[in-house]
């Protein structure tokens, strides 16, 4: 009498293994994820409310020109209350178009993995250095000249 193996099946460990693993891989995709917030220009400027902008937090945004090109944008206040404002792309790393990550108060390279306090955004590390973008700040609103947005477009 000859007996046949069964099949194998997963033990229930691998498989709440694997789950755990899926539930972690789709927890660091959302961090890595920005929602840009969509805006529009009035006679050649981009005005945004930032109100919702806290202390200490950071929002991206994204025009959509003539052409149909998304130029991407990051608004950021600081501890000090101190607005910021650069493009959505390194000057090294722009070519990959990945951007930035926001995250704890701070931007993340999605490229590179270098990370900045909002603080010292402009500063950068090494060779990537988020690409500065020129904001006026008059109360709660922030306003961009369209053509300051539109020069930023190779960074896309």
């Amino acid at each position: 009498m000859a007996f046949r193996k069964r099949p194998r099946l997963p033990s229930l460990g691998l498989l709440i293994s694997l789950a755990c693993l899926l539930a972690s891989v789709m927890w660091l995709v959302s961090l890595w994820k920005i929602r840009h917030q969509q805006v529009r220009a009035h006679h050649g400027l981009i005005t945004v409310d930032l109100r919702k902008l806290a202390p200490g937090s950071a929002r991206s945004y994204v025009y959509r020109d003539r052409a149909g090109t998304k130029l991407r944008f990051i608004l950021a206040r600081d501890e000090a209350g101190m607005t910021h404002a650069a493009f959505d792309a390194c000057r090294r790393c722009y070519v990959y178009r990945d951007g930035y990550a926001v995250e704890a108060g701070r931007l993340v390279c999605r490229f590179c993995g270098n990370s900045y306090a909002i603080k010292d955004m402009e500063h950068g590390e090494a060779s990537c250095v988020p690409v500065k973008l020129k904001v006026k700040v008059s109360g709660e609103s922030a306003t961009i000249n369209l053509g300051e947005l539109e020069a930023g477009r190779w960074l896309f």
